[in-house]
């Protein structure tokens, strides 16, 4: 079942990449095809996606466990950033929205932390709950605050296609 997992993602990878080359192909900027560039980019993201990835699965779950509480706060002040008027060097303006944040080499959208964020969140909270899951108050609630809340700040960048479920 692992195995096949992995096989349908790498399958999944290796389409998208195809499909961002193939859409790519069709562009030309200063008379050059940026088809390959957008391409590389994806399979250089994808290799280091993937190594993450089996990083993140040789490790021990509590640690992740542990890691909820701090990963969210850390990823709630990420997606402040862009919302702040005097961050602009760090966070600029691309096609009239702020979305990224930058920091030296390393660029990135805080709504692509918060997806790792709030699941990782969630999954604390049902594992800490045990039985009281179905319970409301104790865990649909908070669910819905924390998911609420990252997802308007989400929706003040604006990143609708982040923001909404689907």
């Amino acid at each position: 079942e692992t195995r096949l997992a992995g096989m349908v993602t790498a399958g999944l990878v290796v389409f998208g990449i195809a499909a961002k080359y193939g859409g790519g192909s069709l562009v030309t900027v200063k008379g050059q095809n940026v088809g390959i560039g957008f391409a590389g980019r994806q399979l250089v993201g994808a290799l280091i996606g993937g190594a993450l990835l089996l990083l993140a699965s040789r490790q021990d779950y509590y640690r992740w466990r542990r890691a909820a509480w701090p990963l969210l706060l850390l990823t709630i002040v990420f997606l402040l950033i862009p919302l702040l008027p005097f961050t602009r060097p760090i966070s600029p303006s691309l096609n009239g929205a702020r979305r990224w944040v930058v920091l030296g080499r390393l660029n990135f959208q805080p709504s692509e932390l918060a997806r790792l964020a709030v699941v990782n969140w969630c999954a604390m909270l049902a594992s800490k709950k045990g039985t009281q899951i179905r319970d409301f108050k104790r865990c649909g609630l908070p669910i819905i605050l924390i998911q609420g809340l990252v997802a308007l700040l989400i929706l003040l960048e604006p990143n609708l296609s982040m923001a909404t479920p689907g």
